[in-house]
């Protein structure tokens, strides 16, 4: 018989004495570390359940914080795109802002590389992971979905109301809905939500319609914001501090504790015209 010995380094090679070649370990993937921003937040990685790597940034709260918002951007940007409302709610509660799948530095899938350009409607219904993936990181550190605002722009909002339909509780706010976007219906998760719910909309035909419809599922229980202009997403609001203060405010009301199990916030319709 012939015998062979093994040595063993702490490289993880594994050198055969009769004469193997040396074999490596498998490979393992390097997470890059957690990066502070000159704005107060740490960049980090979230993962998947489908395994896209997904680039976010967290803006930690005050000590005995029990309240988080999460930012879902739209088609074609990033997380950075939220950074005037951030600047209004940082310090104030957990914040987490993503780069969903194939934007900004989430281009990192399981099995190939990925751009928003060349994603199908299969990959947005898989892309409601994404929202999952930050409601799991921020569980792994005590919060839960009814403890956060999730805040959605056009895309972005109806990931949000696919997430949210699945979690009572959870407050909304969804800058320029559509009903369909990429093939995206929203109508009957839309119908399941419940939550506090708020909707930010300009003169755009098709957003301005999808509140229209949102507001008949929920029985006009919502406030809504039109914004003049034909604006989409964040551009909307962006410059507008009166607009981005009246978000903000929601928020505030959303994520405030009931003094009571009867309490609750009464969602009623806001027009609001601004002249840019």
């Amino acid at each position: 018989m012939r015998t062979c010995s093994f040595l063993v380094t702490f490289g993880a090679w594994v050198i055969a004495a009769c004469g193997g070649a040396a074999t490596p370990a498998a490979p393992v993937e390097k997470i890059p570390p957690a990066a502070k921003r000159d704005d107060g937040g740490v960049d980090v990685i979230l993962t998947s359940a489908d395994g896209v790597k997904l680039a976010a940034t967290h803006w930690a709260g005050p000590a005995a914080n029990e309240r988080c918002v999460v930012f879902v951007h739209q088609l074609g940007s990033t997380r950075e795109e939220w950074g005037p409302l951030i600047e209004r709610l940082a310090r104030r509660y957990e914040i987490l802002a993503l780069d969903l799948r194939g934007h900004g530095g989430s281009t990192r899938g399981p099995t190939r590389e990925l751009s928003w350009r060349r994603l199908h409607e299969r990959d947005w219904e898989a892309a409601v992971r994404d929202v999952e993936a930050a409601e799991r990181w921020l569980g792994e550190r005590g919060f839960r979905a009814e403890d956060c605002a999730y805040v959605g722009s056009s895309i972005g909002a109806s990931l949000v109301v696919r997430f949210a339909a699945e979690r009572p509780g959870t407050a909304v706010v969804l800058l320029s809905p559509g009903l369909a976007y990429r093939g995206l219906v929203i109508a009957d998760a839309a119908a399941r939500q419940r939550g506090a719910r708020m909707i930010v909309v300009s003169e755009e035909p098709g957003p301005a319609a999808t509140a229209d419809e949102l507001e008949r599922l929920w029985g006009g229980e919502v406030e809504r914001l039109e914004v003049a202009g034909n604006a989409h997403g964040m551009a909307m609001v962006a410059d507008q501090p009166a607009l981005l203060d009246a978000i903000a405010g929601f928020i505030d009301r959303a994520l405030t504790p009931a003094p009571s199990p009867q309490s609750s916030i009464a969602p009623s319709r806001i027009q609001t015209r601004m002249v840019r």
